[in-house]
């Protein structure tokens, strides 16, 4: 029998990374195949157009994959490797989007590429934005440690309103208006264009799709993109 390296994974978690690693790698494909097949079909101007919405895309949903890595235990700050794997992202795409442009006059090249690497440079920000809440999210100070640190604050009315109180939750779990979502996207123009209305990723949208779970303030995104109330949206069919 082989013996296990003292640092490898127990092999539950092992098949769960590889079953992650092989999730995120068919998806990206896909994501590639779908901008490939649009891009040889389009004319010069509409494959810039679409040239420039496909990296930002493929970089947030590089990023998103990988918000995993910027899991730390030290409450003051995210893992440092995570920014360093979106400044390897954001290199490796400008160079792709580089070689996509080669055969392109200089002055066009250089003011797309340009372009690119500012809307790249912004989600970067965001990203790295997005990883920290979320470190704070997992961090959360006490209450019994904050009042030692702060002056306690006035005292609040008590609330006796359940809707009031699942307001104040940072995710909304609803299958129902998963499905109301799938529907209304099936005829205005599908997962990706509702993604970029809501400002969102398809990658958040395929997952509130399954479990029905999604973060509040994109649930009220979602909402205001198909014209409706949160509370609307939430109703029992």
């Amino acid at each position: 029998m082989k013996k296990r390296a003292d640092s490898a994974l127990p092999p539950a978690a092992e098949a769960a990374v590889q079953h992650y690693t092989l999730e995120c790698s068919a998806e990206l494909q896909r994501f590639d195949s779908d901008f490939q097949e649009q891009f040889a079909d389009a004319d010069w101007m509409t494959g810039f157009a679409l040239l420039i919405k496909y990296a930002r895309e493929r970089f947030d949903l590089v990023a998103e994959q990988c918000l995993f890595t910027s899991t730390s235990s030290d409450p003051s700050t995210i893992n440092p490797a995570y920014e360093k794997y979106l400044g390897q992202l954001e290199k490796k795409t400008l160079a792709n989007v580089n070689f996509v442009l080669k055969s392109v006059r200089s002055d066009v090249r250089e003011d797309l590429a340009s372009r690119i690497a500012t809307k790249l440079s912004g989600r970067k920000l965001f990203w790295l934005s997005e990883a920290k809440r979320r470190h704070l999210d997992r961090h959360a100070t006490p209450a019994s440690t904050r009042s030692d640190l702060a002056p306690p604050l006035p005292a609040q009315p008590e609330v006796t309103n359940v809707a009031g109180l699942k307001r104040l939750r940072s995710t909304v779990l609803s299958p129902v208006a998963a499905r109301r979502m799938e529907h209304y996207m099936e005829s205005h123009g599908g997962q990706t264009d509702f993604a970029n209305k809501v400002g969102t990723t398809d990658r958040t949208l395929r997952s509130f799709r399954k479990n029905g779970r999604i973060r509040r303030d994109i649930f009220e995104a979602i909402a205001g993109a198909m014209g409706t109330t949160p509370e609307e949206l939430l109703k029992s069919e």
